[in-house]
């Protein structure tokens, strides 16, 4: 974990971190806060809601549309400006189908400094496989997380 990092968390009492799929205005993220818990990444789709979570936590904005072109072709010098350092966390604004475990991944290695074991790059595969059908798995005991379960069919309509 990067020192603004860990100075964010000692200051303002974070004792974990987390990431908040379908994020909405960032009820959820509230009260991880309250809990002791920081949201590193979120991503939501809806544009209101996206604009909402941004200045409820102050995050940056990572625009899928603008990472991945009309044709699929990725930037990655657009990505590469979210891999610098820092202690602001990330919300992703799209659509989560395209949200891929080596986006998150990348965000967490480079720009949070935390170093994803293999244990979790599987979660974060299991989380983010193709078909997205995967309901329960076994998270390592080493490896404090809490995981919810989607909503069928609630992202593709």
């Amino acid at each position: 974990m990067n020192s603004l990092i860990k100075d964010k968390m000692v200051r303002r009492g974070f004792h974990l971190t987390s990431i908040d799929l379908f994020s909405g205005p960032g009820g959820l993220a509230t009260g991880f806060k309250w809990a002791g818990i920081l949201p590193l990444i979120a991503v939501e789709w809806t544009d209101t809601t996206a604009k909402t979570y941004s200045l409820n936590h102050d995050t940056d904005v990572f625009e899928l549309s603008a990472y991945i072109g009309p044709k699929g072709k990725k930037d990655q010098s657009y990505l590469e400006s979210f891999c610098v350092e820092s202690d602001r966390s990330v919300l992703i604004h799209g659509d989560i189908n395209l949200v891929s475990s080596q986006l998150i991944k990348k965000l967490l290695m480079e720009r949070f400094g935390i170093d994803c074991q293999n244990e979790t790059i599987d979660t974060l595969n299991k989380i983010f496989l193709q078909d997205r059908t995967v309901k329960q798995y076994e998270i390592p005991k080493e490896e404090p997380m809490m995981a919810a379960e989607e909503i069928p069919d609630n992202y593709n309509k």
